[in-house]
């Protein structure tokens, strides 16, 4: 008979033990290879975020930031730009301009453009929501003053998963918070949509809103889990 057995096959304790550190050490490597990701993909990753999206993602990392900076792709920046139709905007509030270029004599090499740049300044004359150009503000009695065109301002009463802007009511029913949550939060400040002689509308950017939640409740998973509890009430 054979001297093989399944006691033959087994690993004493210290051996298991040892096996099982060098496995886990392996998992570990792999586990952390898996979320580095490609230089050249990186960027691909950061060109369909939203704005918001994407200043949250170049804050994870060095690497990620890097990615985002001015010395990163050009084509990221670029990108972004046209998306938020920031460019007919650009060609009609410099119409013209290329004359007066094509006057000088040409002997200093036009630099590239800095997207990045082009970016930051369009973004500063923008509505918060919509991203187009507008010269409105919300009221200066608000701890928070932001460009907001008047059709944004209007359709904050009644918010959708893209806007970037919540009413008091909305942060309350959506992301399960209570008044004192609320407070030390920065807000704008608008007259009622409804009625301009109602209480004024107060707005806050969602990101912080989605933050205290998530700080309140201890995750986004609770946060919905409460939401869907209250609504079966």
């Amino acid at each position: 008979m054979s001297n093989f057995s399944v006691n033959n096959c087994m690993e004493t304790k210290p051996a298991a033990k040892h096996r099982a550190r060098s496995d886990a050490r392996v998992a570990s490597a792999g586990a952390e290879k898996d979320f580095t990701l490609p230089a050249d993909v990186l960027p691909a990753v950061l060109r369909h975020l939203s704005h918001d999206a994407l200043f949250c993602a170049l804050q994870l990392c060095k690497m990620w930031h890097a990615a985002g900076s001015a010395a990163g792709p050009a084509a990221l920046w670029e990108e972004h730009y046209h998306q938020r139709g920031w460019q007919q905007h650009h060609q009609q509030q410099h119409d013209g301009s290329g004359q007066l270029e094509a006057a000088h004599t040409g002997q200093q090499q036009l630099q590239p453009t800095d997207w990045r740049e082009r970016y930051r300044q369009q973004y500063s004359l923008a509505c918060y929501q919509c991203f187009q150009p507008t010269q409105r503000h919300t009221l200066a009695v608000g701890s928070l003053r932001l460009r907001l065109c008047r059709d944004c301002s209007s359709a904050a009463a009644s918010p959708q998963d893209h806007h970037r802007l919540l009413s008091e009511a909305a942060s309350k029913t959506f992301y399960c918070l209570k008044q004192t949550d609320l407070d030390p939060l920065p807000r704008c400040v608008e007259p009622n949509p409804i009625d301009p002689a109602f209480s004024p509308m107060r707005l806050y950017r969602r990101l912080d809103v989605r933050r205290v939640a998530i700080t309140r409740w201890g995750s986004w998973e609770a946060v919905q889990a409460e939401y869907w509890r209250r609504r079966k009430r």
